[in-house]
């Protein structure tokens, strides 16, 4: 079983009276998503479902989860455009972005950089995809689940081997070696790096520009998008802002920023944050009446201006229009 047909959260999720018979019967048979409702949800299982609905064989270690992210927290990851998700392990990790390894319950197709997590960990046999490791936002990062303990240590080392290339250590839980390109775990691993392809995406698009202006005309030009297709922005005041001419702060309204953003596929973030702020403070032309040699007092008017402090400037414009993309 893979879980490219698993129910989006709103399904998983809905009332008892609203679960279509569809849901039910991949409830019945989905130990990712009976843990899921489990861990997420006060309810037991056999009382989130009809009552065909098998138990689990036994409990999964319930206990309070530190909100903090340590080695091994397995999170619910939300995916860029949709309500799908992807069940992740954490292994490193920044105010911005996380790097994770996906976790699958398909035992059957583990390899030796697929590290086996045992029952009592999430609630089912599941295997933590070492080889398909990837980075994310924090703000995909929707909700931890479960932490691996003991078997973080585990997870780290065989992170690090895969890294470095170096060899195994033999005393880790991993599957059998791949020795043949006929192996079957072959055609898994391609259809698992597809599947969390999409998962990466957000911070990978991020990571390739340096600016926002890149990353406006990079997206533009990948979406295939006309100017006339971003919203209120016109398509001079565009051709400024992707070639980094435009003072963004002050001739770009907030709202028209965040639409034009949303336009492009652009997640709302930290990263984008800080990105959004580094182009206002590089655009930012000061008025002509703060100017220290224009200062002067005018008619009706006590104090001359005094000047914007440009950082914070910067930084209030960019919290504002990321709030703004969330709306």
């Amino acid at each position: 079983m893979t879980w490219t047909n698993c129910p989006s959260f709103a399904e998983l999720f809905a009332a008892e009276d609203d679960l279509s018979d569809e849901v039910r019967e991949h409830i019945a048979s989905c130990r990712r998503c009976q843990a899921l409702r489990r861990h997420l949800e006060p309810t037991d299982v056999e009382t989130a479902v009809e009552a065909d609905v098998k138990p689990l064989e036994r409990e999964p270690l319930r206990r309070e989860l530190d909100k903090e992210p340590t080695l091994g927290s397995v999170y619910v990851i939300h995916g860029p455009l949709s309500d799908e998700y992807l069940l992740g392990a954490l292994v490193d990790w920044d105010e911005e972005e996380a790097v994770v390894v996906p976790v699958s319950d398909e035992v059957r197709y583990a390899t030796n950089w697929d590290l086996l997590l045992e029952q009592e960990l999430l609630g089912y046999r599941a295997i933590a995809e070492v080889w398909n490791h990837g980075t994310v936002l924090v703000e995909q990062l929707n909700e931890k689940i479960a932490e691996l303990g003991e078997a973080a240590g585990a997870l780290a080392a065989l992170y690090a081997a895969a890294l470095e290339g170096a060899e195994l250590a033999t005393t880790l839980a991993v599957g059998p070696r791949v020795l043949s390109e006929i192996d079957p775990r072959n055609a898994f691993h391609d259809q698992e790096s597809e599947r969390a392809a999409v998962y990466w995406q957000p911070a990978n698009l991020l990571a390739g520009v340096e600016t926002v202006f890149e990353l406006v005309r990079m997206q533009r030009e990948e979406l295939e998008l006309e100017p006339e297709a971003l919203g209120a922005l016109e398509p001079a005041a565009l051709e400024q802002l992707e070639a980094g001419r435009l003072d963004v702060g002050n001739e770009l309204p907030v709202a028209v920023f965040a639409d034009l953003l949303r336009r492009l596929q652009v997640a709302a973030s930290r990263r984008l944050e800080h990105l959004i702020g580094a182009a206002v403070a590089a655009t930012y032309r000061e008025p002509l009446e703060t100017r220290t040699a224009l200062q002067r007092k005018r008619r009706g008017m006590r104090k001359p201006a005094q000047a914007v402090d440009r950082e914070r400037f910067a930084a209030d414009y960019a919290r504002k229009v990321v709030e703004e993309m969330k709306e």
